[in-house]
């Protein structure tokens, strides 16, 4: 008899796209840089943003600030941690690829919760069920 197993989501909150686009500024401590990329969904647990970069494994203590293309929503200084940075394509001309960087929040406090809760429920669509 054959099993087959399903693979579930373990996200406890549902992925949303952005209305428009958005910024995320990812300032990492191990190398006391900022990686700068588009943000592609998120939700209130995390956020996964594509950017181009070499190889993106980072150690260390990591903050993240959301911004809004329009520039009328700011949100810095977000606790996080890198749970996936895998390379989507890779640029032909070089070392560096477009990668896709999935980050969990780290324990945020009361106003940065509410901050986020406005930003996910004023500039986000649920994403296409094909994803």
């Amino acid at each position: 008899m054959n099993t087959v197993e399903v693979a579930t989501d373990r996200r406890k909150h549902r992925r949303l796209q952005l209305k428009g686009d958005g910024v995320a500024l990812l300032r990492t401590a191990s190398t006391e840089s900022t990686i700068v990329g588009e943000i592609m969904d998120i939700s209130e647990d995390g956020v996964a943003f594509r950017y181009i970069g070499a190889s993106g494994a980072s150690d260390g203590s990591s903050e993240l600030s959301l911004v809004s293309a329009d520039h009328s929503f700011y949100l810095g200084s977000l606790p996080i941690h890198t749970v996936s940075d895998i390379e989507m394509a890779k640029i032909p001309f070089g070392a560096i690829s477009t990668r896709r960087r999935g980050l969990k929040f780290g324990n945020l406090g009361k106003n940065q919760r509410f901050a986020l809760r406005h930003f996910i429920r004023n500039y986000t669509a649920p994403m296409d069920s094909a994803d």
